[in-house]
């Protein structure tokens, strides 16, 4: 079971949502949302843990996804082999993280970052760039673009954090994939 922690999303919660409704289209999810915990399949392929502050990270393999509402209550992440996803104008984020030995994986439309998106067909089609290869401790994934069928109306930064949970737990993206 693949590990996601998702820390500091907003009030809207569409980073929230959008993850945990992905994760179900691709193996269910168990979900520990706070004061809730509900699962969304028999056999869950993702575990899901949304919480609002992060002191430390002791989950070997985990994804750890940044909202932006995410405020640090410690300097640095211990030094793991988690991977962690952060929209890069999360300046409070990258701080936490920075100096640690973790990878990390900018998510934006800055050119700069590791995954974005490179133009949309329509309202719900978009193709996502991974601009530079992800190397982690089992696999390196490449460089390519693909497509991706968002189910509503949804931001860049829960698109592409979406997305780059599925890249990182190995899901194919040859027949795209379906976000939200």
């Amino acid at each position: 079971m693949r590990s996601i922690i998702i820390c500091g999303d907003s009030p809207d919660r569409i980073l929230t949502e959008t993850v945990i409704n992905t994760c179900s289209n691709y193996g269910g999810a168990q979900i520990i949302d706070n004061d809730k915990i509900y699962i969304k399949s028999k056999k869950p392929h993702f575990m899901i843990i949304v919480i609002n502050k992060l002191k430390e990270l002791f989950l070997p393999e985990s994804i750890v996804i940044f909202g932006n509402n995410f405020k640090k209550t410690k300097d640095s992440i211990p030094p793991d082999d988690s991977i962690c996803i952060t929209d890069t104008a999360n300046h409070e984020a990258l701080t936490f993280i920075s100096g640690s030995r973790i990878v990390t994986i900018g998510c934006s439309m800055s050119e700069h970052d590791t995954l974005g998106i490179s133009g949309y067909n329509d309202d719900e089609n978009a193709l996502v760039s991974l601009k530079r290869s992800i190397v982690t401790e089992k696999s390196i994934i490449e460089p390519h673009d693909f497509t991706v069928h968002i189910k509503k109306n949804i931001p860049v930064y829960p698109i592409l954090s979406a997305s780059a949970v599925l890249l990182l737990s190995g899901i194919d993206t040859k027949n795209g994939y379906i976000i939200g």
